[in-house]
């Protein structure tokens, strides 16, 4: 536990470093920003796709958009998890309450290709197709009881269609869709999900 704990603050370290370096302004306070992070890393339960005692969680930068106004903010980093079989990236979400002063961190998803946007994230895990489909799934994940591991089954084919594997999971249950990326041609991207 020691060891884990010390890749992970060298890490950390080393991702704030580049945070800094890189003159992005975060609306949340360097000192939770950082501590949350490092507490949600400590938490991860072990996983089907995190090997136990992970040894490495490196903060890769920010994910647009940076959500800010008078009263709360938002951060999504990708987060690179090292020394796994298959090589692993994930989505963190980072909240700051202004008003109360309290900071949140949240692994959102891990996924075995390119991370992907929040936007595109919130919109498949708010949307009605999932409700129908899964609603077990959409329970899991709304009441932070298990994540999302998203895998790439075919890289864009000639019809500019990307087709996904997202897992639904906790220690007890898993739930599979089918997603299904669609090119807009205007830059965009469309979705359908289905159960396999």
């Amino acid at each position: 536990m020691k060891k884990t704990l010390i890749a992970l603050f060298i890490g950390l370290f080393f991702s704030s470093s580049q945070l800094l370096a890189n003159d992005w302004d975060l609306p949340i306070p360097q000192n939770l920003f950082f501590a949350k992070i490092e507490e949600c890393f400590s938490s991860l339960p072990s996983t089907p796709y995190l090997r136990k005692g992970t040894g490495e969680a490196m903060i890769n930068g920010v994910v647009d958009p940076i959500l800010d106004d008078e009263t709360f903010s938002l951060v999504f980093l990708e987060a690179e998890f090292r020394n796994q079989l298959v090589p692993t990236k994930g989505m963190v979400a980072v909240s700051f309450d202004k008003a109360t002063q309290t900071c949140h961190a949240r692994l959102l998803c891990l996924t075995d290709s390119d991370l992907f946007s929040p936007v595109l994230f919130f919109d498949i895990i708010n949307g009605p197709e999932l409700s129908l489909l899964c609603p077990e799934a959409v329970e899991l994940v709304m009441q932070e009881e298990g994540l999302v591991f998203v895998h790439t089954d075919q890289e864009m084919s000639g019809d500019e269609t990307r087709v996904q594997v997202w897992t639904f999971y906790n220690t007890s249950v898993s739930y599979d869709i089918q997603v299904f990326l669609h090119a807009d041609g205007q830059g965009g991207t469309y979705f359908t999900l289905k159960r396999p």
